[in-house]
């Protein structure tokens, strides 16, 4: 996926939509087995902000755009 996102392709071919679903889903599971899963749940606040912002539909490698938005940089490989 680094691959698309550094060449702006964002086309991995998962929805951000169901790749939040199964983050929610590994949380449950994580909790429910009493596993930390300290990043996960930073990874799925970047999934909730998108979806909410109405970009469930396009591919979750899009994310990307919003952390940029939030950063205010550009994710670019090193010249």
């Amino acid at each position: 996926m680094a691959k698309s996102i550094l060449g702006r392709k964002f086309d991995f071919g998962f929805r951000m939509d169901l790749m939040r679903k199964d983050v929610r889903l590994f949380l449950a599971e994580a909790e429910r087995v009493g596993v930390a899963t300290f990043a996960a749940s930073v990874v799925k606040q970047f999934f909730d902000h998108a979806v909410a912002k109405g970009r469930g539909g396009q591919d979750m490698s899009r994310v990307a755009l919003e952390l940029e938005a939030l950063a205010g940089v550009e994710i670019a490989r090193r010249a």
